[in-house]
């Protein structure tokens, strides 16, 4: 009798160690699972942390075409021109001179309204097409108009009238001889580096193409 409580006690012990066994792997497990979760959380927020300061910040056309908006009236370039108009004709509607030479000076401009500018904006460059260069009319002054008859003497016009008629033969002589091919390209590249220096602060590194 004796001998059966010892082993009844024994197996008792044996199935209580084995219990405790069981338990304790358990709780093993449940510890590196939790770990395991607590690593792999970690892991998602820094890669996601980092992700988010790499990732490069929204920059849009509209954004872009508000930076150029206060240079809208872009005067690009300019030039001044020195005419020279020579006369031997009884039929010129001023003056009474029949045979002389007027010299002028006029100012022209040419620019591009970047209100009319097209932005493309990708992750690695900034396509920006401008719009075709506009030159204005020549300004010719007025006080810079000179007379010369065939002794080239100076003279002057004789009536208001004859000023005005002089200065619409100086914009049309203008006009008619000014480059303005040369003009336009001048205007052109001087508003690809007036474009390029308002928008390189705005692009965070990406490449700015001008067409």
């Amino acid at each position: 009798m004796a001998d059966e409580e010892l082993r009844n006690t024994e197996n008792e012990a044996r199935s209580a160690k084995k219990k405790g066994i069981a338990i304790g792997l358990i709780i093993a497990l449940a510890v590196v699972l939790v770990f395991l979760l607590l690593i792999g959380t970690g892991l998602a927020v820094f890669f996601g942390t980092k992700s988010m300061y790499n990732k490069k910040p929204q920059i849009t056309s509209a954004m872009l075409a508000q930076k150029l908006e206060g240079a809208s009236d872009l005067t690009s370039a300019r030039l001044t021109y020195q005419g020279v108009i020579h006369y031997d004709d009884g039929g010129i509607p001023f003056l009474t001179q029949k045979k002389y030479t007027m010299v002028y000076s006029a100012e022209v401009e040419a620019g591009i309204d970047l209100s009319g500018v097209e932005i493309e904006v990708t992750d690695d460059t900034v396509k920006v097409k401008l719009p075709d260069v506009d030159v204005e009319d020549p300004v010719v002054d007025m006080d810079s108009i000179e007379f010369y008859d065939d002794s080239f003497a100076l003279f002057d016009w004789e009536t208001k009238e004859d000023g005005i008629d002089a200065v619409k033969e100086a914009e049309k002589d203008c006009k008619e001889k000014i480059d303005i091919a040369s003009l336009e390209g001048e205007a052109y590249e001087n508003a690809k580096k007036v474009v390029e220096e308002l928008l390189k602060d705005a692009v965070d590194g990406r490449t700015i193409e001008i067409e």
